[in-house]
């Protein structure tokens, strides 16, 4: 059988060797690598948070953005309570909103890297 792959040159034992069920002396590994999902950029995450707040975190995190939208309405609540002391605290939820983006798109991007191996069982 003529291989149009074949340059002559002989490296080592034929592959796949004969003999073998169907070719193979081991089933090939197959890779699963997912669905595309694009990767996302923790500056551009940590940028969005401090523009928009938690609209801003949709970005990199939808639960987290939910959490911080609930709880600067607790606070904006707090501040009519207080005539306006418990807005204070605004502050510190507007910063945590981007220290959560920045985190949360690097742990995005770090379970996009991992890949799963997968050798089928043989048959």
């Amino acid at each position: 059988m003529n291989d149009p792959l074949d340059d002559g040159v002989q490296n080592g034992p034929a592959y796949p060797p004969s003999g073998a069920a169907g070719g193979y002396p081991y089933p090939p590994p197959v890779v699963f690598y997912g669905a595309a999902a694009p990767i996302k950029n923790p500056g551009l995450a940590a940028l969005l948070a401090g523009l928009f707040g938690p609209l801003g975190m949709l970005y990199a995190t939808v639960p987290g953005a939910l959490v911080m939208f609930g709880l600067n309405l607790v606070v904006l609540f707090l501040g009519f309570l207080t005539c306006g002391l418990g807005l204070f605290l605004g502050i510190f939820t507007w910063v945590g909103g981007i220290i959560w983006a920045y985190v949360a798109a690097e742990q995005d991007n770090e379970k996009l890297q991992y890949r799963q191996t997968y050798y089928p069982p043989p048959m």
